[in-house]
């Protein structure tokens, strides 16, 4: 069975990856394990949260025989209750007892019928750091993958959408055929430029960070970088060089994702020009930053809908209450070198923000988020 650790960002598309890599066959994958070691414990480097974190990967929650994945360890009790409210992964308190419970169980031999076991880190303190590189020392099977997004301007947006009161990342298609529809209209923000920018130039940032500290973590050996607008292009043809590359067998039968009611939707528009009401105006600011620009210009060019059966937005649902299967209308994805942006921002090693800090709006104080007229364009 191959092991894996995800070392990512947020609002990288990585709880649909958890949502699609547990449809292969022999699969098994947990976002953000750090909410599983924070159950048990305030510190994370310990013997304790190596343990579990160990334990976790090689149980696989059972994948030979597909049991449901209870909490954070594998375990016949329900699953434990989760908030609606997107970004919130609450368990209900018995999870730091079931977690203290997992380190005294015996090891589970579920390589029959595994396939892989993989688990996500978002968390960027040292002490994750740390904890990874003794995962990876004391298991050198285990192996480093890194998780990011390669279009900073789509990525930098949809934290600045987030921001505003209500917005949510993504939905479950139930909680949208419950309401019966999707709501009328994406929002028309109206992002002043200096935040834009500077919020494009902290996403570059977070991903040069991010890898730095995989590779710190895997003494530089990063076994695959999964990328969002792959995924996004080809989500199954991405799973599948994944697994090659953590040394995993294919499944025999080409992987094949079906929706279920509680599949994820993207919230936000991918016809982002839609969503700004003042696109020449971001479009002047980025001009100054060419590879920005270029993200600019194609992101708010592109007409491009996920299709229905990858990772639908709610705008591209004609039916919510059926939540009809049809082909949408769809183009290329950009796919851009990973690395390349962010490196040629900082090269100089300078800061970006020097360059638009005097034009950051402040509302008194300074802010990274939008406001409530900057939500609704007006």
């Amino acid at each position: 069975m191959a092991l894996f650790v995800v070392v990512k960002g947020y609002h990288v598309g990585s709880k649909w990856f958890e949502e699609a890599f547990n449809q292969v066959e022999g699969g098994h994958f947990r976002f953000e394990f750090e909410h599983c070691l924070k159950a048990v414990s305030k510190e994370v480097d310990t013997p304790s949260s190596l343990n579990l974190t160990l334990r976790y990967l090689r149980s696989s929650c059972g994948c030979d025989t597909m049991p449901s994945c209870a909490g954070c360890v594998a375990t016949p009790l329900p699953p434990p209750e989760h908030s609606s409210t997107d970004g919130a992964h609450r368990k209900r308190s018995h999870e730091a007892a079931l977690g203290r419970a997992a380190e005294q169980q015996p090891q589970q031999n579920s390589s029959r019928g595994c396939r892989a076991s993989g688990v996500s880190f978002a968390a960027s303190s040292d002490q994750y750091t740390r904890l990874l590189a003794k995962v990876l020392g004391m298991a050198p099977s285990v192996r480093m993958v890194v998780h990011l997004r390669s279009n900073h301007v789509k990525h930098a947006l949809s934290f600045l959408r987030h921001s505003c009161p209500g917005q949510q990342n993504h939905l479950a298609s139930s909680d949208v055929a419950r309401l019966g529809s999707a709501p009328s209209h994406p929002l028309r923000l109206r992002i002043p430029p200096a935040l834009f920018l500077s919020k494009a130039f902290t996403v570059a940032q977070q991903q040069l960070l991010l890898v730095d500290r995989a590779k710190r973590a895997s003494e530089g050996r990063i076994a695959y970088t999964l990328v969002y607008e792959a995924m996004q292009q080809d989500l199954v043809g991405e799973i599948e060089r994944l697994l090659l590359a953590i040394g995993a067998t294919l499944p025999a039968k080409k992987l094949v994702l079906v929706r279920r009611s509680a599949n994820l939707l993207k919230a936000g528009s991918e016809e982002i020009r839609a969503s700004l009401q003042n696109y020449e105006q971001l479009e002047a600011a980025f001009s100054s930053w060419p590879c920005l620009h270029h993200m600019y210009d194609l992101a708010c060019g592109s007409a491009a809908i996920f299709t229905a059966l990858h990772y639908p937005s709610v705008w591209g649902i004609s039916d919510a209450a059926t939540l009809s299967h049809r082909r949408l209308k769809s183009t290329e994805y950009q796919l851009f070198p990973p690395m390349e942006c962010a490196k040629s921002i900082f090269a100089s090693g300078g800061s970006p923000w020097e360059h638009v800090s005097d034009q950051m709006p402040t509302d008194g104080r300074a802010r990274w988020g939008l406001n409530a007229s900057e939500c609704s364009g007006s």
